[in-house]
C-alpha cells in the first residue's frame, strides 16, 4: 500500500509516504484478516515492529 518495495519493518511508517488514508485503508485490510488495529495507531507507532506489538487478534 505504501508502494515502497524495500520497506522493512523498522523504516518509519511517514518517512516512507505513509499518510492518513494509506492507514485507513491498512486499518482496513488488517480488520478484514482478524486484526484489530486503528488509523492512529499506525501513524503514532511510527514502524511496522512497533505496529506489531500493538496488535490484537479479535
Amino acid at each position: 500500500m505504501l508502494r515502497t518495495p524495500d520497506f522493512g519493518p523498522d523504516d518509519d511508517f511517514l518517512a516512507c509516504g505513509g499518510d492518513s488514508l494509506v492507514a485507513l485503508r491498512v486499518s482496513g485490510a488488517m480488520k478484514r484478516h482478524g486484526w484489530r488495529l486503528r488509523a492512529s495507531d499506525l501513524v503514532a507507532a511510527g514502524s511496522a515492529r512497533a505496529v506489531a506489538a500493538r496488535m490484537e487478534r479479535f
